[in-house]
């Protein structure tokens, strides 16, 4: 049997020497080889700017190669990722940015057509005080501000284009993620997880959901909340690709299943609901092996009856 690597960057280090596809975003096909490469000139990247282990680096960034890339490059050096939704308007990014004490943040300021350069720039500069760096991600002809809170922003394709890191720091037992979830207090309560928790848990989902020799999965919910971390993780570790894109498009999902042959996908109640209205087949989308739902809608409480009479079974998770 082949031992489970106990820290990221020996993941994805492992997973490459395997070869074949980490990802599939937005048709673009990304190799195990590039997304460790890429994880590793954005951990040099990191470095530069100060980075030490133990330190936050916070990521307010949709699902995409530079959301993992930045996650395993700040488990390469011991640094540990702040999970920021994108939907978190400036109150909400000041207290998590604030409250984790990041270091560096790292943004796509045009995602969406919205400005998060002006969410952020309403942020109460005293939440801000130990963010000594930022980082904006943009894609072809897309602007970046230069400074925010008057700090220089720098280009994650600056980050991204420094020299690969040999070097390894990352440890089992050392905190790589924090996740918010809710709870009494008022404000969201931060949850640190471990290397070795993270590797083994993806595993598990990975063998409960048999994700396995020919399966690819669509990744529907954001990779900042713990629905989409873990279905994401369970693919990477399995060594099979993640088919998504940076925002959730039920057309666009529909077809992504067929073009890239998709075995697996996780998502919401709705999601399926919309993924279900996009073909008339009798037997739409054949070739899944496994639709996991979490029921959120009250409305939609006959949807596993309606899936399940055009030969989709849907199967119910908590807790994932």
């Amino acid at each position: 049997m082949t031992a489970i690597p106990e820290t990221l960057p020996a993941l994805v280090a492992a997973r490459a020497s395997r070869g074949g596809l980490a990802l599939v975003e937005r048709g673009r096909p990304v190799s195990f080889q590039s997304l460790d490469d890429q994880s590793r000139r954005v951990a040099n990247g990191l470095i530069r700017l100060g980075i030490e282990p133990g330190q936050r680096v916070a990521l307010w960034l949709p699902n995409g190669t530079a959301w993992l890339a930045t996650f395993f490059a700040c488990a390469r050096i011991g640094a540990i990722a702040v999970s920021v939704n994108t939907r978190f308007r400036s109150h909400e990014v000041a207290d998590i940015v604030g409250r984790s004490g990041a270091q560096t943040l790292v943004f796509w300021p045009e995602f969406r057509g919205i400005d998060f350069a002006a969410i952020l720039a309403a942020c109460d500069p005293r939440a801000l005080e130990r963010l000594a760096s930022v980082v904006a991600y943009a894609e072809t002809g897309e602007e970046t501000p230069r400074t925010v809170h008057g700090r220089r922003v720098l280009a994650y394709s600056a980050l991204a284009g420094a020299d690969p890191l040999a070097e390894d720091r990352s440890a089992p037992d050392a905190g790589c993620i924090i996740f918010t979830t809710s709870g009494t207090t008022k404000a969201p309560k931060f949850v640190l997880h471990d290397q070795r928790t993270v590797i083994s848990h993806a595993f598990d989902v990975a063998r409960g959901f048999g994700i396995g020799p020919g399966a690819a999965l669509l990744l529907a919910p954001p990779l900042c909340g713990v629905f989409g971390f873990c279905s994401a993780m369970a693919a990477l570790a399995a060594g099979r690709p993640l088919v998504m894109r940076p925002s959730w498009d039920a057309a666009d999902a529909a077809r992504d299943i067929v073009t890239h042959r998709v075995t697996h996908a996780n998502g919401t109640d709705e999601a399926f609901a919309q993924l279900l209205a996009q073909d008339d087949a009798s037997a739409p989308f054949p070739g899944v092996r496994f639709f996991g739902y979490a029921a959120f809608s009250p409305a939609l409480g006959d949807l596993v009856a309606r899936a399940e009479s055009r030969g989709v079974k849907l199967v119910g998770l908590y807790g994932t």
